[in-house]
């Protein structure tokens, strides 16, 4: 069961969209507030663990993006800003426990900063991450081709020459014990592929997107899995034209399931399975435009997808479950839900950005906005299938998965059995969650 907590900007819940019912607002930053006269772009954010990271889109100093963390008493407060010494423009960006890389922004970007968190509290970039290969790594670490998880950074330079115009790289750093990064690997596409234009890794994967030059068939998806000896090889690839008519742009990975994003905004997510092929491809619907990059608008873990704050459940089964919208209102009554809704993946967090846009004297003209950090934490994990009723259907997965099973639906205490106290929890939790 997904235990972790969800950090959203605030935004204006359209009334036609259901509610994720069993989410709870534990904190909220006290930046809540409204300003006038210049409308900024949504706030970009990154989660893991208690560390928020809030990239742009704030009421001052946005070109520094700045480091947040919940305390234990439930605020979140900031803890310092990130210097860029330029401005920072939009650039890629991860964020995994104490550890942050963001994209450099000099011209082109050309390296990324890592920053960690000490245990004494001060903030510092402590390395420098740069391609190699002797090509010229234009757009390294722009947004969306910036993915961490655990000792693994990959970093995409869609515009790299190392086999003609744009055929595009992603270079893999690895985090030693001792805390320094070295150069691990590089994959490379063939021309005018922009290969590297979205990346994500999770754990042992890593799916990477060459977004192609002007059809689907020149656009595909590679994925890479690195094998006990710690290299990463090509385990599968899909062209675009197998999922849809249009080329490819965004990405998400985890261990159960597989997001792709098409250059229209339409969402493609298939399930691993048990033999580690996919299954097949179904469409989740589409997103409004935004000039962010499409990877910040998904948020996926192996137990939830987030997309544009619309939560998906993975049972065990497979598929994808709608379970609503996260429900967030304003204290403004008219106005218009801003096209920037953004969602990063931190490990068992997710982050949403958007702005609630309205007008000062009531007109159709929005010079006003609205937003804050919220956190969420799902607080009905008696509802196993997490359809927000615990019911009958909770006590089926129950009886079904009973006995020793290990992070499986039904262990609704997490003790690694199902059993009576499984059931006991159900049943004196009875009826809608929340």
């Amino acid at each position: 069961m997904l235990r972790g907590r969800f950090v959203v900007s605030a935004v204006c819940l359209l009334a036609s969209e259901a509610v994720a019912s069993g989410w709870e607002i534990v904190a909220r930053t006290a930046e809540d507030t409204s300003t006038c006269g210049s409308v900024y772009e949504s706030p970009r954010i990154a989660a893991s663990g208690d560390v928020i990271i809030q990239v742009g889109g704030w009421f001052d100093e946005l070109e520094q993006p700045k480091w947040h963390r919940q305390l234990p008493s439930g605020e979140v407060e900031q803890q310092g800003t990130l210097l860029q010494g330029d401005s920072f423009n939009p650039s890629g960006y991860a964020v995994d426990g104490d550890v942050c890389i963001l994209g450099k922004t000099t011209g082109y970007l050309e390296y990324a900063l890592v920053y960690e968190l000490s245990e004494s509290g001060d903030i510092a970039s402590t390395a420098t991450l740069e391609p190699w290969g002797g090509a010229s790594p234009q757009f390294f670490g722009w947004p969306g081709t910036v993915s961490m998880s655990g000792d693994i950074a990959a970093i995409g330079a869609p515009y790299d020459t190392p086999n003609g115009y744009s055929s595009g790289s992603v270079w893999i750093f690895e985090r030693t014990s001792g805390g320094n990064w070295s150069g691990l690997q590089r994959f490379t596409g063939a021309s005018s592929a922009y290969f590297g234009c979205s990346v994500s890794v999770y754990g042992d994967q890593m799916v990477v997107v060459a977004g192609g030059n002007s059809k689907a068939e020149d656009s595909y998806a590679s994925v890479y899995r690195r094998n006990q000896s710690g290299q990463w090889a090509l385990y599968t690839s899909m062209t675009a034209a197998s999922i849809c008519d249009d080329r490819l742009d965004g990405c998400a990975i985890s261990d159960t399931a597989l997001v792709l994003v098409s250059m229209a905004g339409e969402h493609f997510a298939a399930r691993w399975q048990p033999d580690g092929t996919l299954g097949p491809f179904e469409s989740l619907g589409g997103s409004e435009y935004s000039s962010t990059s499409p990877n910040e608008k998904i948020a996926l873990s192996n137990e939830w997808l987030s997309l544009n704050r619309r939560m998906y459940r993975l049972p065990d089964e497979g598929g994808f479950v709608d379970s609503g919208v996260l429900a967030i209102t304003t204290d403004v009554a008219d106005g218009s839900y801003s096209s920037g809704t953004i969602a990063s993946m931190g490990q068992g967090q997710i982050a949403v950005g958007a702005i609630f846009r309205y007008s000062s004297d009531g007109s159709d003209y929005y010079d006003c906005q609205q937003h804050a950090m919220i956190v969420f934490e799902w607080n009905c994990d008696s509802d196993v299938t997490s359809d927000a009723v615990v019911d009958a259907a909770d006590i089926s997965i129950i009886l079904d998965r009973w006995g020793s099973c290990s992070d499986c639906e039904g262990d609704v205490n997490g003790d690694g059995v199902v059993d009576i106290w499984d059931l006991l929890d159900v049943l004196s939790n009875w009826g809608p969650c929340g």
